[in-house]
This record gives C-alpha cells, sequence and structure tokens, in this order.
C-alpha cells in the first residue's frame, strides 16, 4: 500500500504560482501534499503550519532566509514530514513544475521494480537528481531527513542532495520528466509519457493544464 506525499519548493513571494498549482495539477492530486517556505515577516516558527497573512493553509515555514540559497532546509523539512508519516514515496517538486499525478504511479512501479531509491532525470559531474521534479523512497528521504549537510547554502539544493545521497542509494534516470529549457517542447500529452514539465510560470501551467484537459476532452 503506497502512502505517498508531495512537498513543493516555494517562497512567499511566488503566491500566483501557488495559486496556479491549486487550479490545475493539484485538482487531482489525492495525496498530501504541502507548500515549503521560509521564514516571512511576521516570523513564524520552525515547522508551524499556517494561514499566514495571505490566507494559504496549506504552507509550512522552516526558520530559514526565503531565498535560492537556503531551500536544502526546506528539502530537509519534507524529508522529516515523510519520516514522520512513515511515507513509502516522497515527491519534490517546483511550484513552477507541471505534473500529473496519474503518471506517477508507472514512474513508482517502475522504480520499485528496479530497486531504486531516488527516481529523476538524473544529472552527472555531479552526480544530481534534477530538482524540478523527482520521487524519493525511505532509504533516500531518511538520508536526507538526519543530514547536517543539508544547510550548506553554497550549492543548489539538487546539487545538495545528490551530494548527501552520493554513493548510499540506488539511482533510477528518466526522461518522463522533462526539465525544459521551454516547457512546451515536452509535456505530459496522449502520445507521450512524460509526467512532468518545468518552468512554467502561471500563465503557462494554466495553458499547460488546458492542453492536458483538451487532448482528454476533460471539461
Amino acid at each position: 500500500m503506497h502512502k505517498i506525499l508531495v512537498g513543493i519548493k516555494s517562497c512567499w513571494k511566488y503566491a500566483d504560482r501557488r495559486q496556479a498549482c491549486r487550479e490545475t495539477w493539484l485538482r487531482d492530486c489525492a495525496w498530501p501534499y504541502r507548500f515549503y517556505v521560509g521564514q516571512h515577516k511576521p516570523l513564524k516558527p520552525f515547522g508551524s503550519l499556517t494561514s499566514n497573512l495571505t490566507g494559504e493553509q496549506d504552507i509550512e515555514c522552516v526558520a530559514v532566509p526565503d531565498d535560492f540559497k537556503n531551500i536544502g532546509p526546506k528539502i530537509q523539512r519534507m524529508a522529516q514530514w515523510a519520516v514522520e508519516e512513515k511515507a513509502s514515496h516522497l515527491i519534490v517538486a517546483d511550484d513552477d513544475t507541471y505534473w500529473r499525478p496519474e503518471r506517477v504511479k508507472a514512474l513508482l512501479r517502475r522504480t520499485e521494480k528496479i530497486g531504486a531509491d531516488v527516481c529523476a532525470h538524473m544529472r552527472v559531474d555531479p552526480i544530481y537528481p534534477q530538482g524540478s521534479f523527482y520521487v524519493l523512497r525511505p532509504k533516500a528521504y531518511t538520508a536526507l531527513a538526519g543530514s547536517l549537510l543539508m544547510d550548506v547554502a553554497t550549492v543548489p539544493d539538487d546539487v545538495l542532495v545528490g551530494r548527501v545521497l552520493l554513493n548510499h542509494v540506488v539511482w533510477h534516470h528518466t526522461n518522463d520528466i522533462h526539465v525544459g529549457p521551454r516547457w512546451s517542447e515536452q509535456q505530459p500529452r496522449p502520445c507521450n509519457d512524460i509526467v512532468s514539465t518545468h518552468k512554467c510560470l502561471p500563465a503557462d501551467m494554466l495553458h499547460a493544464h488546458e492542453l492536458w484537459k483538451s487532448a482528454y476532452g476533460i471539461s
């Protein structure tokens, strides 16, 4: 029985991106999810779920600066949530990634069949999972949850994840996770197996969702 959690990287200034997620793929996502953001004024304590000043109920604040250099602790908090909930899988996504929950199931089956701990569009030299969308199984997210390296702010967050997990997990690379540079090059359609596409600003995400619905005759 799968217990899947979804952690979405975000920051306070991108409320429009979060709303675009809610109006598109999140409507078809049955799994628990949270947006992870940094601290804001007035400051919220580490780990608090808050509706904050914008009235959003699905945010968790992490007590770090809300900038690109401090995404690592947000991912660590996602991983700790997965440990607390004893999840079978943790999906990590950006707030500008459009993806289809129903297509994730094939990724999970494939990952389990080969005994992999991470499913991602893998980068090399150094080895790391490209950060727009990836799936972690317990061995991987448990390592991230307890690592002292996850608050290192000198490298991008996905490079940091790769550094922590290197030589400790089995990776699975897939081209079904499209990382750009343009979302419109590859997107989930009936003619392919694409799960996700990246760099979707709010209008792009809404457009991608309309294309998906049109392709499948969904009103």
